[in-house]
């Protein structure tokens, strides 16, 4: 129970002193500045919108390539069939291509 007790203390603690340093920030810093900051965070959340968005549409444009290029292929399924018939002395992802042993 007194630990219950200290958190509600600690959150109101933290409520008023968020509250008196927003009031001793809005009294010392003029109104320019204020809205320059504004600003700024505004033009940040867009640029970081704009970054998601992108992604987004980067990851569903791969998407449709693939479909476009490969058909209903698990590509998985064909990597792993692809190193099954290499046998176990292939390793994954290294194809010798054109090297000769020795």
């Amino acid at each position: 129970m007194s630990r219950l007790l200290w958190v509600g203390v600690g959150a109101v603690g933290a409520v008023v002193g968020l509250r008196r340093a927003k009031a001793a920030v809005d009294a010392r810093v003029p109104a320019g500045a204020r809205d320059l900051v504004s600003d700024l965070d505004r033009w940040t959340r867009a640029a970081q919108l704009a970054r998601e968005e992108f992604s987004v549409a980067l990851l569903e444009r791969e998407e449709e390539l693939k479909h476009r290029l490969l058909g209903d292929v698990d590509v998985d399924e064909l990597r792993r069939r692809r190193a099954a018939d290499r046998g176990p002395a292939a390793a994954p992802g290294r194809a010798a291509r054109g090297r000769r042993p020795g």
